[in-house]
Parts: structure tokens; C-alpha cells; sequence
């Protein structure tokens, strides 16, 4: 039902958005035709504004009997008259000044038959013949017989700088609503999944802790009954199982609790000098015995010169154990583990890599950016054969993190996984 809602949400959001995107471009393009509209219609007014002004300096600056002529045979006699086309160019000018029009501007006169008799002119002449803003130049040649033609080549040009400032506004608006948009979407999607993968940790850890709750239970009632007490290697036994699933139970505590603590920035490290040899000795003798159970093989190898890494004894061997616990837990029937320790060179930086290797089905290539995320596990279904709460990765990245290790994994379907931990020289590598 709340999926539903969300479509539709989603979709009435999606088509307001659109909806605004094309009444800001409609009234965009209204503006850019408005703006050319009241273009066209101030050149029309300096066309006819030139005009009037030639008429009132007719037989004043220009005093020329050749100024109104009725013929068109002296017309190019006429514009040859440099001071006519000196006081063209002038009136131009002023009249573009005066309707608040760019001053980049060209012109041309010439006959109705089309003979070019003077002009300013950067483009083609043939271009600005067939213009729209040509005007009759009467006082000139009363048959009407010459034309004025103006062209502004940078009119789109001029009209877009008009308009840019609130162009731009518009589509800064937009694409900020779009990006919110886009954000609250996001957001929600993001924590729904942290939703379900806390739902799935609580499901797993509910799962988790029901077992050792059990087997305590279970030992606890059959310790109370007297007739045990007959049997020594029976209260032993018992008395073995409470201590163990009790210490599990403390170990899944303290997952949770550190986890806890790493949220608000509260690792505390103790580093001190680890020796390799120590270190791999003392993993193998807590895995090796699950690995031959399953008629596996589980190897430890080191590879390099040095002898210790400085770092916190406590977190680093959980590191490890996390890499290894998983790497067992996810093989195939018969675990193939390598744990490895060799020179290794990340980013022009010398050091040591520990690589826990196995003979897994892999990870499926959607699900490996989200390996190391909180809370998440590969998703099985309601299948409770491999045990976990989603904590082992995550806390694996924030130690070696908090460390300044750097940790990554190669994996492929059907091939195994491999982790990578680097420990870089200068950790006190000795």
C-alpha cells in the first residue's frame, strides 16, 4: 500500500516538475519574442525617425540642388556627394542611440533595380537588400527611387544579453528543484534500505542470540536435576556448554557495542609491536579445527621480512578473525583457506598485505559496493544456514580505517573472494 502511494507521490512530484519546466521555457521564449517584437518595432522608428531628420536638414546642412531630384539617371552622381554620406552615418548613429539600439549596426543604399550606391557593410550586401527594415529615402529622390536598408548582425546576440540575467535565474531554479527533487527521492530510498537492512540485523541478531539462549537453557535445566550429579562428564559437559555459548553471546554484545561506539567516534586504539609468526600461529589454532571439520584445508603463510606491525593486538586479530570466520563460513563443503603475509606496493608506498583467500561461490558483482555497509548481508532469503548480523565487513572497514590500512576485496561468481588488508611502512614495520 505505501509502495503504491509512493508511485504515485513520485509521479504527481515528477509531473509538477514538468509542468513548471515548460511554463518557465514558455514564458522564455515569450520574453525572447516579445524582446525581437519591440526590436523590430524600435528600428522601424529609427527608419522613420532618420527620415524626418533628412527632411528637416534638407536645404539646410546638405543645401543641394540635387537633393530632391526626379529622375534616377543622376543617383549615383548624387551618392557620390561625400558629405551626404558622412551625414547618413551620422543620423544613424544618433537615431540608434536615441531608441536604445546597439551601435553595431550596417546599412545600405541603393536603387530599386538594386545598384549598391553606398553603404557600411560586413556582410552580405544581397542579405541586407532583402531586409525587413528598408524605408523609401523621398527627400532624396521624390519617385521613391532609393532605398535605405539597416541590418543589425548581432541582434539575437543583443536580445539574449537582455535576457540572460533571468534566464539564467530560471534555469538555476529549475535545476534546483530538480536536484531536490532528486535529493528527497534519493533520501527516501536510502532509508528505506537502511529500514530494511536494520529490520534484517534485528531478524539475524533475533536469530543469533535464540541459539546460545537455548543451549543454556536447555544445560541449565538438565544441571538442576540431581540425578546429573551421578555423572561427573555429564556436568562437565553441560557446565562446558553454558561457559561457551555464554561467551558467544558476550562476543555478539560487544560487536553490537563497538559498532556502537565507532558511530560516535570512539575507537580507542592500543598499538603496540605484533609479531607476525605469533599472530598467524594463534589464528590457525583457533580455525583450523572448524576448517578440518568440514574436511577443509586452512593455511598460513608468511612471505616477508619483517617480523612485527604496529597496531592494536586486540582489533587486528578480530579483523582477521572476521576475513577468516567469513571466508570459512561462506566456502564451499570443503573450505579452501589461505592466509597469507607478503611485501606488497599501494600507491607508491611500500608495506605488508594480508590476503584471507577462499574457495567460495564469490559475490555477485550488484552486491559488492554495498559489502562494507552497515547492517548488510548478502541476501539468502529466509535461509539461517550462514550465521551473521551484518556487522563483520563494517567493522573490519572502520579498524583498519581507524588504523590507516587500507582494506579492499577481489571476487568472482563461481572463483572465490579474496580480502585484501595493506599495512603501510610507515606503521612501524620492523
Amino acid at each position: 500500500m505505501q509502495h503504491k502511494k509512493l508511485i504515485w507521490v513520485v509521479l504527481l512530484a515528477g509531473l509538477a516538475l514538468i509542468g513548471i519546466v515548460l511554463t518557465q521555457t514558455y514564458w522564455a521564449v515569450r520574453s525572447i519574442r516579445y524582446q525581437t517584437i519591440q526590436f523590430d518595432n524600435q528600428v522601424s522608428l529609427l527608419l522613420k525617425g532618420m527620415v524626418n531628420r533628412l527632411y528637416d536638414l534638407n536645404g539646410e546642412s546638405l543645401s543641394l540642388p540635387t537633393y530632391c531630384l526626379d529622375t534616377a539617371e543622376d543617383e549615383s552622381q548624387l551618392f557620390l556627394n561625400a558629405k551626404l554620406a558622412q551625414i547618413l552615418d551620422s543620423l544613424l548613429l544618433v537615431e540608434s542611440a536615441e531608441c536604445g539600439l546597439p551601435q553595431d549596426f550596417e546599412y545600405l543604399v541603393f536603387t530599386r533595380d538594386q545598384k549598391l550606391l553606398f553603404g557600411k557593410v560586413k556582410t552580405d550586401t544581397n542579405a541586407i537588400m532583402a531586409s525587413q527594415f528598408v524605408v523609401p529615402i523621398t527627400c532624396i529622390h521624390k519617385g521613391g527611387g532609393i532605398l535605405l536598408a539597416v541590418n543589425f548582425p548581432e541582434k539575437d546576440h543583443w536580445i539574449f544579453e537582455k535576457l540572460i540575467g533571468w534566464i539564467f535565474l530560471s534555469v538555476v531554479l529549475i535545476l534546483l528543484m530538480l536536484w531536490a527533487f532528486y535529493y528527497i527521492i534519493s533520501m527516501y530510498f536510502s532509508q528505506k534500505k537502511l529500514s530494511d537492512m536494520k529490520a534484517d540485523f534485528v531478524s539475524n541478531m533475533t536469530h543469533e542470540l535464540k541459539t546460545p539462549i537455548a543451549t543454556i537453557s536447555l544445560s541449565s535445566e538438565m544441571l538442576l536435576k540431581a540425578s546429573v550429579y551421578n555423572n561427573p562428564e555429564k556436568v562437565k559437559k553441560y557446565a562446558a556448554l553454558i561457559f561457551g555459548e555464554n561467551d558467544r553471546l558476550k562476543r555478539q554484545v560487544e560487536d553490537v557495542l563497538q559498532v556502537a561506539s565507532f558511530e560516535h567516534g570512539k575507537i580507542s586504539l592500543k598499538k603496540e609491536q605484533i609479531n607476525i609468526d605469533a599472530l598467524l600461529t594463534h589464528l590457525w589454532e583457533i580455525f583450523h579445527v572448524y576448517v578440518e571439520e568440514r574436511s577443509g584445508i586452512f593455511q598460513t603463510r608468511k612471505l616477508c621480512s619483517a617480523e612485527t606491525i604496529f597496531a592494536d593486538y586486540h582489533h587486528f586479530t578480530n579483523l582477521l578473525s572476521n576475513l577468516i570466520d567469513n571466508a570459512i563460513k561462506y566456502s564451499n563443503e570443503r573450505p579452501q583457506i589461505r592466509l597469507e603475509v607478503k611485501n606488497y606496493r599501494k600507491d607508491e608506498k611500500d608495506g605488508l598485505i594480508f590476503l584471507v583467500e577462499d574457495n567460495g561461490p564469490g559475490i555477485p558483482h550488484r552486491y559488492q559496493s554495498l559489502l562494507f555497509e552497515k547492517f548488510y548481508r548478502i541476501p539468502t532469503g529466509d535461509r539461517h544456514d550462514v550465521k551473521g548480523h551484518g556487522l563483520g565487513l563494517y567493522y573490519v572497514k572502520m579498524i583498519a580505517e581507524a588504523h590507516g590500512f587500507k582494506v579492499w576485496f577481489k571476487s568472482q561468481e563461481s572463483k572465490g573472494t579474496t580480502f585484501y588488508v595493506f599495512v603501510p611502512t610507515n606503521h612501524e614495520i620492523r
